[in-house]
């Protein structure tokens, strides 16, 4: 039998049904138990175990799906706050060193968390196991740590410079707090307690805001945005733990250990992959640009990055909460009925995703230089055109946010590592040549890069979900007329408005207003007759 080509909690189901490990204790995970034949498909296995609580009866899905979402949103909003207070305290060339180092820390707190939160909210456990769970997080965080504070002891003393040696070592504080907080938020989502989760999260990035805030203007500088990152998370991390009341063990099963890694791996390498790919740009920019011009890529990246998050995690939340829904009465998740049921929720979902996601990109690419001037400052408006392209490209990689979902539910998820080793290869082969030019080639090299990965999508659902996106495509046709006329609207608007000499917020506010009016009579008029279909969908009826 091959365990690579099946889910992880099959395997996890077989090892503990069919092996009777000699010293296994009550801290095992009885999967097996407490799953009909029916049920053994990853995800769609409930959580009802002492750590989880049950949700109200009549309850929609959808709040379910909201309320994971809520802590992602909230430390969105405040990262773009301290993104943006940052960039106008540090200017360009000192955020673009502090702009390399932080995608070094993304890289390395990527392989801290490794999958560790997923496994909580995934496996049938008692305490005691997630007891064990935390104590392999704080470990794994602690080896990553320790790397990161050797590496910034090696550039010291080869460079003799203080500036990036200090931002490693402050990173690698940060990485090893970063992956036991994340493993008991999921320890409080598991336990149902959402609204407390979210509320730790945002104190947290407050607190994180109000330390950025008073160490930037004590003029301490790119130190200041770690510094604030090590607050937020100790914070988080304190009323996490007290709130959950559960602490790393002293002792960890080997079992326990296999069966986290061979969760870990099964994603880790996808995610890395992915990080790695956004990260190139930055990377290669640095190496040929210049400090300056990281700063003016990176800026633009985070302000996408940002939206994209806020748009995506809701988005990837309800899609595997309604997909898993109207997949698990079928034995055969794969089955041609499991597929039709999915075909018919992609028909919904699709559109409602690029009806949010469009015009949110679309908008951001006209007013780039109005929201740079904005948000941080004339010195940015260089970025502009950076911003636009980058809009354009992430409209592009809207509908992958599906595929993990449904490679998930399907038992097919060893796709994913290939499908993002792709995707990498090709994104640093564009790239590369761009990046000898200026930074504007390599906002367009990351347009081209997006067309790439969204071929790659409608093949990974075609081919090997099995989807048919016509039909889906042409239920998202209404959506080009009414997005054209709400361009051409807001160009006419917004030229009208420079004309005048309209202040950036005004020229931002005249625009927006009845750009957005026109886009949401034109989608009501076509659309009005699926306003009660999705109604219901959103319900989960």
């Amino acid at each position: 039998m091959r365990h690579a080509r099946r889910p992880v909690l099959i395997w996890l189901q077989q090892r503990d049904g069919m092996s009777n490990v000699a010293g296994q204790g009550s801290h095992r995970p009885a999967v097996a138990k407490h799953l009909a034949p029916a049920q053994s498909n990853f995800a769609s296995i409930e959580l009802s175990d002492p750590q989880r609580t049950a949700e109200p009866a009549g309850r929609s899905y959808i709040f379910g799906g909201l309320g994971i979402a809520a802590a992602r949103l909230a430390r969105q909003l405040a990262q773009l706050a301290i993104f943006i207070v940052g960039a106008r305290f540090l200017g360009p060339t000192e955020f673009g060193i502090y702009a390399l180092v932080s995608a070094i820390a993304a890289i390395a707190v990527v392989v801290a968390l490794a999958g560790f939160n997923s496994y909580i909210l995934s496996v049938r456990g008692t305490p005691e196991l997630l007891s064990e769970v935390l104590t392999i997080a704080f470990a794994t965080g602690l080896a990553v740590a320790l790397v990161g504070a050797t590496a910034a002891g090696i550039v010291f003393k080869v460079t003799g410079q203080t500036t990036i040696p200090l931002l490693l070592l402050l990173f690698s504080i940060w990485i090893l707090i970063a992956p036991i907080a994340d493993a008991q938020a999921a320890i409080l989502i598991r336990q149902g307690r959402l609204g407390a989760a979210a509320a730790c999260e945002i104190s947290g990035e407050l607190f994180g805001i109000a330390i950025a805030l008073w160490l930037l203007t004590a003029g301490v500088g790119a130190a200041s945005l770690v510094f604030a990152r090590i607050a937020a998370q100790c914070l988080q991390l304190s009323c996490y733990t007290f709130l959950t009341g559960q602490y790393p063990s002293l002792r960890v099963s080997k079992d326990v250990v296999k069966d986290v890694a061979y969760f870990s791996s099964t994603v880790l390498s996808a995610r890395i992959l992915g990080n790695i790919r956004d990260s190139f740009s930055t990377f290669i920019i640095g190496a040929f640009l210049g400090a300056a011009s990281v700063g003016f890529f990176r800026a633009s990246q985070r302000l996408l990055g940002s939206v994209h998050e806020l748009l995506s995690e809701p988005a990837r939340a309800i899609t595997w909460l309604h997909l898993r829904k109207v997949t698990s009465p079928h034995g055969d998740p794969s089955g041609p009925a499991a597929t039709a049921d999915m075909q018919r929720a992609l028909e919904w979902m699709v559109p409602l995703l690029l009806a949010l996601a469009a015009p949110t990109y679309l908008g951001i690419a006209i007013m780039s230089e109005e929201l740079l001037g904005l948000l941080l400052g004339d010195a940015w408006r260089p970025a502009a055109p950076v911003v636009t392209l980058l809009a354009l490209a992430s409209l592009l990689l809207a509908p992958a946010v599906f595929s993990e979902p449904m490679l998930g539910l399907t038992g097919k998820m060893r796709y994913m590592p290939r499908i993002s080793l792709f995707n990498t290869v090709v994104a640093i082969a564009l790239i590369l040549p761009a990046s000898q030019v200026d930074v504007i080639h390599v906002a367009w090299a990351q347009v081209a890069s997006g067309f790439v990965i969204f071929a790659t999508t409608i093949w990974l659902h075609t081919r090997v979900l099995g989807l048919d996106w016509r039909r889906i495509a042409a239920r998202c046709i209404f959506l080009l007329p009414v997005l054209l006329g709400m361009a051409v609207l807001a160009l006419i608007v917004r030229d009208e408005a420079i004309a005048r000499g309209a202040a950036p917020f005004v020229t931002l506010l005249v625009t927006a207003i009845p750009a957005a009016l026109l886009y949401l009579t034109g989608v009501a008029v076509l659309r009005a007759r699926d306003f009660p279909v999705l109604i219901r969908s959103l319900k989960g009826g």
